[in-house]
């Protein structure tokens, strides 16, 4: 009789584990991170002549120094986020050299400052229809007013 009692106490045991795996998995779905974060890539906000401003130059921030090859390109990634803390951004978003991975973080507020007088500027047609672009999906995606 008391093998089942164990038996049982562990069948209980792993349904309330695995129940609350799954409530935890619900909780953090990713439009929620949809909602306080965006990636976008480096070259979202302009060439980096004109982004190295909000953003660092162009290659591995763990680098002193880029590729003497123009052509070469690194998968910079930038995270705009809204309504959370650099850290907690990140957390979520970890630089990891050994794996190449390279974030930015930018709050909502600063990316749009730097976009909306980009966009004004308006010198290249090309680099503002990106800009542009990468405006809109901001706001669609952390929201806020649609005025510039």
């Amino acid at each position: 009789m008391a093998k089942r009692t164990i038996k049982q106490r562990m069948r209980t045991a792993i349904t309330v584990l695995g129940t609350c795996l799954l409530l935890a998995a619900c909780a953090a779905t990713p439009d929620q991170a949809a909602k306080d974060t965006l990636l976008l890539d480096y070259d979202d906000f302009g060439p980096q002549a004109m982004a190295h401003e909000l953003l660092g130059m162009q290659w591995w921030q763990w680098e002193n120094s880029g590729s003497p090859n123009p052509n070469d390109r690194y998968a910079i990634k930038v995270v705009a986020y809204k309504n959370l803390t650099r850290a907690q951004v990140e957390r979520r978003f970890p630089v990891v050299p050994d794996k190449l991975q390279d974030y930015r973080y930018v709050p909502y507020e600063e990316a749009m400052r730097y976009l909306d007088k980009h966009i004004a500027d308006d010198v290249i047609a090309d680099v503002t229809a990106r800009l542009t672009r990468t405006r809109e999906a901001l706001l669609a995606t952390l929201g806020g007013s649609t005025q510039k």
